[in-house]
């Protein structure tokens, strides 16, 4: 067999790349959320402390963090639905914040005005 046909290993460096761009959008977003909900904007950089802060900015208790770790689409889809309601918005939105945080977040902010204010919990 020729060596020319044989399959090259895939680049990771590339996928690292898309990552850590898809990463960098989401972290942004975030931290624009997170000024505009008058949270700590440096939360948005914290792994785990974001998802806390998510839940304080969308009304719900600490111990919503369990669905997102034992059933993690359903929870954050749930979570992000209820974002979604905090910011009146479409619960498409919502949808698409927990299935893909790097579009839902920038989409959650699109048009929201710099000194509107969240709607607050029920």
């Amino acid at each position: 067999m020729d060596s020319d046909s044989q399959l090259a290993p895939p680049d990771l460096s590339s996928f690292f790349w898309v990552l850590l761009a898809l990463w960098i959008v989401t972290a942004l977003s975030r931290w624009v959320l997170f000024q505009r909900a008058g949270q700590a904007p440096w939360a948005a950089l914290v792994p785990v402390f974001n998802y806390i802060v998510l839940l304080r900015i969308a009304g719900k208790p600490a111990w919503y963090l369990l669905p997102l770790v034992a059933a993690l689409p359903l929870g954050l889809m749930l979570l992000g639905l209820a974002l979604a309601d905090r910011f009146d918005r479409s619960p498409l939105i919502g949808i698409l914040l927990g299935l893909l945080p790097c579009v839902g977040t920038p989409l959650l902010l699109l048009g929201w005005p710099q000194g509107a204010a969240v709607r607050p919990a029920d």
